[in-house]
């Protein structure tokens, strides 16, 4: 009574849906495999939850694995829609342990970065980096306020993801930080960033996230509405409405023209085609990354995820060591990386009461 049809596929997968995409189902195919999908009834419809029924099925498949020991079964609850991060980034994981030759690197842009990427640390011996464009997109910001070409900046920008800092920053020897201070002093400077330029005067260094987000990651902007107000802050909360889709996921950024443009304006700010670039051509590239701190920062928790600069080459990825981070700063990083790890330790552990600890610490 529970099952509206269901369709057999032998030697090849079913069509792809999003959840069998992250499984790699695209890539099993042969005399030996099959699959049957099979459709439930609405959930309104029936007295029993689908993880019921599955583990019902499972029992049930146990004469059929003792008569053919070699035979592999499994059995896949897929929701509908996409799946929730965690099952895709621990779905996918497995799936480059089986398939993936040694020594692949997963490039995750998935967040929030620094917990999945704690977890993938403990979840898998895969490599792996979380990428994101913060540290790119304030220099852009750094280059405009000093008058200095964003290539000829020479910069050292370490902590975690999202409050990582520029530790230096200079042009042709001479120290920036100086005119940089000076000018986010300014009216016309400091309207458009002012958390991070606050945080800057009280903690000395600027800091990769915007204004918005750096706001909700300390506990100093978000108290009070008169400060909300006064640091042009909004409420954020849950929508509930449906998502909306991103700008490069409408139709016209799809199709011939899209690709025409996308060729005339060249590489973009990202780091993973450069970084795949890098490995295949085995030319030296810089970019900063997300990685299990393994030393790499003295004064935050061993584990856990720091962001860095790296080199890559042919031979794979190399986070560089920093040392010890300015004690203000490193307390600032230390208070968000406990949040951190209870979500992962939550999520991997299946631990309900890590992610209330979690959720009440943030």
């Amino acid at each position: 009574p529970y099952v509206v049809d269901y369709q057999t596929f032998v030697g090849q997968a079913a069509p792809i849906d999003f959840a069998s995409l992250v499984r790699g189902d695209m890539l099993k195919r042969g005399d030996n495999f099959a699959q049957i999908r099979v459709n439930l009834v609405g959930k309104g419809e029936r007295s029993v939850e689908s993880h019921e029924i599955v583990q019902k099925l499972y029992d049930q498949l146990a004469p059929v694995r003792a008569r053919f020991p070699s035979t592999f079964i499994k059995l896949f609850e897929t929701p509908p829609g996409p799946p929730v991060r965690a099952q895709v980034m621990a779905e996918l994981v497995k799936d480059m342990e089986e398939v993936a030759r040694p020594g692949v690197i997963l490039l995750n842009y998935t967040n929030p970065m620094a917990g999945v990427c704690y977890g993938l640390g403990r979840l898998s011996d895969v490599p792996y980096v979380g990428l994101c464009q913060g540290v790119q997109t304030t220099l852009d910001l750094i280059s405009g306020y000093v008058d200095v070409p964003k290539a000829e900046i020479d910069y050292l920008c370490a902590g975690i993801n999202h409050m990582a800092w520029f530790l230096r920053l200079e042009h042709e020897g001479k120290d920036l930080y100086p005119l940089f201070k000076a000018n986010c002093e300014k009216p016309e400077y400091y309207v458009n960033e002012k958390v991070r330029i606050e945080t800057m005067r009280h903690f000395g260094y600027f800091v990769t996230e915007s204004t918005p987000h750096m706001s909700e990651y300390v506990p100093y902007f978000r108290k009070r509405p008169d400060l909300l107000e006064q640091y042009h802050l909004d409420y954020r909360s849950p929508s509930a409405e449906a998502p909306q889709h991103r700008r490069w996921e409408s139709e016209e950024r799809f199709g011939d023209e899209a690709a025409r443009k996308a060729a005339q304006e060249g590489p973009s700010n990202e780091y993973a085609s450069r970084i795949i670039h890098s490995i295949e051509t085995n030319t030296l590239y810089r970019f900063n990354g997300n990685v299990a701190n393994d030393g790499l920062i003295m004064n935050l928790e061993p584990g856990c995820c720091v962001e860095v600069p790296c080199m890559t080459d042919a031979t794979g990825i190399r986070p560089c060591a920093i040392g010890e981070l300015p004690p203000q700063l490193a307390g600032l990083n230390q208070s968000n990386v406990v949040v951190q790890r209870l979500v992962a330790e939550a999520v991997l552990e299946r631990d309900l009461e890590k992610a209330f600890m979690a959720t009440a610490l943030d």
